[in-house]
């Protein structure tokens, strides 16, 4: 169970990890907040992999949350990590639905990718774009305007409880 955040396997004493039911409230808060003040907001979300069990997780709680509110997902796709799959992909999904309001990216580096599509489309005044990845370019973005969000994953942070662990 991936919300259990208890060792689950014989001779494992420890686990560093976030429980995807976590990952996708916070993204869902950032949702919610850029949907503030709309009677109907359109969401596109991009996924890693859409095998990953993490963001299968995130997921089904973002779209469980969205039920009841005025969000409505209309696109999910993945990207494998990669920018250029980004830039392929989610230009097409615009196009289809030339009315959304959120587009959220699996990182930072796909959201980059990603709002250099929404401005190439004239979309940066419609379009709040939210990043699951908390680097130092996302929050340069962030403060820059080009994302409303990028959520924190602290890899480095995780990595070093890890070690502490194994100590």
């Amino acid at each position: 169970d991936l919300n259990v955040l208890e060792p689950q396997v014989e001779g494992v004493v420890g686990s560093v990890l976030y429980r995807p039911e976590t990952m996708g409230k916070y993204t869902f808060g950032q949702i919610e907040k850029a949907c503030e003040g709309k009677d109907s907001c359109k969401v596109i979300l991009e996924m890693s992999f859409l095998s990953d069990p993490l963001y299968i997780g995130a997921y089904d709680y973002i779209r469980a949350a969205a039920a009841q509110t005025n969000v409505e997902i209309v696109a999910v796709y993945e990207s494998q990590y990669d920018p250029a799959q980004t830039t392929a992909k989610l230009r097409d999904f615009l196009v289809a639905n030339p009315d959304v309001s959120v587009v959220v990216f699996a990182n930072d580096p796909t959201a980059l990718a990603g709002v250099r599509v929404i401005e190439g489309l004239k979309m940066q005044d419609q379009i709040r774009s939210i990043a699951q990845g908390g680097t130092k370019a996302g929050a340069e973005a962030v403060k820059a305007g080009q994302l409303y969000a990028t959520l924190a994953v602290l890899p480095l942070t995780a990595s070093r409880l890890e070690g502490e662990m194994a100590l």
